[in-house]
């Protein structure tokens, strides 16, 4: 073995020879998407579904773990799973949803809240810096559904989603 220095692809872009001038994700401000949603009269069956925020197109980048949801009490045996819509991509390839790719089966029988991406973890995506990029040429939902039980009536979700955006 030897000790060798390695870098990483955006310190090649930034110090090695040659430089590349192409477009460079080197820093974005976050963005904090709030969402509020309070079910009206009529309880939804297992299955129903809550969209949290439409994320915008372009290249998007989620920080699930920075991202938190808080619930009133749905009831005794109720779960809620959250991911994704299906979107394309910017090269035409079709991406399908995922609706539990950041969370599965919550417990959401008694009020609570949590962070995001309790089921996002490093090998859900091969360490990809604990965020999930979307490039999508129309944008994507991110959505909750109701996994286990039902979802009452005037049951409520509060929360945000931790997102940045590369400059156009």
């Amino acid at each position: 073995m030897a000790v060798r220095t390695d870098y990483s692809t955006q310190y090649n872009q930034e110090k090695q020879a040659p430089k590349i001038q192409d477009f460079v994700s080197q820093s974005f401000g976050l963005q904090v998407l709030p969402f509020d949603f309070v079910m009206g009269s009529v309880l939804g069956d297992i299955g129903s579904t809550v969209a949290l925020r439409y994320l915008p197109s372009g290249q998007v980048y989620l920080f699930p773990t920075l991202s938190r949801i808080s619930w009133s009490a749905f009831g005794a045996a109720r779960t809620v799973d959250i991911g994704h819509a299906a979107y394309t991509e910017f090269d035409l390839d079709a991406v399908v949803a995922d609706d539990n790719l950041f969370d599965d089966n919550v417990d959401v029988s008694a009020a609570g809240d949590a962070y995001l991406g309790s089921d996002y973890v490093a090998a859900t995506v091969a360490n990809t810096g604990g965020f999930k990029l979307f490039n999508s040429q129309t944008g994507v939902s991110i959505f909750l559904t109701v996994a286990g039980g039902t979802i009452p009536a005037a049951a409520e979700l509060h929360g945000f989603l931790v997102i940045c955006q590369a400059a156009p």
